[in-house]
């Protein structure tokens, strides 16, 4: 039997200013041994995103932080609270039913709900073994990353 794969239900509240009426949306499949770096970047990419140089942070209930490590140090006053973690972290705190934001460009602020969904069978519901963050399905319009028109 192939690993189950997690699934992940991310949609886009509000970057740049403006709140998302109705708010864009993607499912993910998320293999074993996700990092959180690799689902940040899929994100990213799944909210056309083109300008990657940004700083990015998951932010759990539990007060749980996953930024990259320069931004850990800067931020980390030794007190634990909140506790952090790398960006190359695996995706442990990934369970069924956990919430979580997670932001693109702290300037922009493009911030993301996230909701862990029932786990899944790659076989079953793609035809094979998953080896990276796949989209499952998309929602909505996705506004450009620096406010251009097309």
């Amino acid at each position: 039997m192939a690993p189950r794969c997690k699934v992940l239900k991310v949609t886009l509240i509000s970057g740049r200013g403006e709140e998302f009426d109705p708010a864009p949306g993607r499912v993910f499949a998320i293999p074993p041994r996700t990092t959180y770096a690799a689902l940040a970047e899929a994100i990213d990419r799944s909210f056309g995103r083109y300008d990657l140089g940004h700083l990015v942070q998951f932010a759990f209930e539990d007060d749980l932080v996953v930024t990259d490590e320069e931004t850990i140090d800067e931020l980390d006053d030794g007190s634990g609270t909140p506790r952090y973690k790398p960006l190359e972290s695996p995706l442990t705190e990934l369970k069924v039913g956990v919430t979580f934001t997670y932001t693109f460009d702290f300037g922009d602020n493009w911030l993301h709900h996230c909701e862990v969904l029932p786990t899944m069978d790659p076989y079953e519901v793609l035809g094979g073994l998953v080896l990276q963050v796949v989209p499952l399905d998309g929602w909505g319009d996705v506004p450009d990353q620096h406010g251009r028109k097309v």
